[in-house]
């Protein structure tokens, strides 16, 4: 994101955002005012959460937002008593050391960070979040990272829910092949056209060698016709 600024003034030359003779600790002090507004203008621009942690062990909260202690289900009282203003006591500690070993490689880095983790909330559940952020400053110079924070707990579990479908139906398939496949007796299942001639869409083991071929010449004939799978002496019987 950038913001660019311009100021009306006497000494501001062409081209020029700042005037030249602009004092270096006016330069100081808009930057730390600028970047309280920056949070400020993110959180009400954001529809998700947003945290800001100081890069230091457990990542010390140095901002919360209420869409984020909302999806928590605390005021900010009860989210600072019941983690310690520590982030690291309210994420999953399965889904701890990666987001840790994420967000600091991206920190050393200066790149931007994307991670998804578990989050505890307030009545001990958990939600799946998507976070994605970047480094930044305090107002005193000292090193944060501010995160855009979004509840995905219904994406994670309806991909869930789809992956377990899915592999149920291998599974099922599998098992099907299996049964097809060892039975003593040929099945196959057939389409004919209008002159006779056949499409096997399936055929099990037995039937193949009932057949007379071996399953890779089965499978790889063309022009089947029905007639000719049938014994003469058979083809007029009722």
């Amino acid at each position: 994101m950038s913001i660019h600024f311009s100021t009306p003034n006497l000494q501001q030359e062409d081209g020029e955002y700042y005037p030249r003779g602009w004092k270096k600790d006016s330069k100081k002090s808009f930057s730390r005012n600028m970047r309280g507004s920056f949070v400020d203008i993110l959180n009400r621009s954001v529809s998700g959460g947003i945290i800001g942690c100081y890069l230091e062990p457990g990542l010390p909260v140095y901002y919360i937002n209420q869409n984020m202690l909302d999806y928590l289900g605390y005021e900010y009282g009860e989210f600072e008593k019941a983690t310690g203003n520590l982030i690291v006591n309210c994420i999953d500690p399965g889904d701890w050391a990666q987001m840790e070993h994420i967000i600091d490689t991206a920190m050393k880095e200066n790149k931007e960070y994307a991670v998804r983790y578990r989050m505890r909330k307030r009545d001990g559940s958990y939600i799946w979040v998507s976070d994605i952020g970047k480094k930044s400053w305090d107002e005193k110079g000292v090193p944060i990272c501010i995160g855009v924070v979004r509840d995905i707990t219904d994406e994670v579990v309806m991909k869930r829910r789809l992956e377990q479908e899915s592999l149920q139906r291998q599974r099922q398939a599998e098992e099907y092949s299996h049964i097809f496949n060892s039975v003593f007796c040929g099945i196959v299942q057939y389409r004919m056209d209008r002159q006779g001639g056949v499409k096997f869409e399936k055929a099990n083991l037995e039937a193949i060698r009932i057949f007379g071929y071996t399953p890779e010449e089965f499978w790889t004939k063309e022009n089947w016709d029905l007639s000719n799978l049938i014994v003469e002496e058979d083809r007029t019987k009722p």
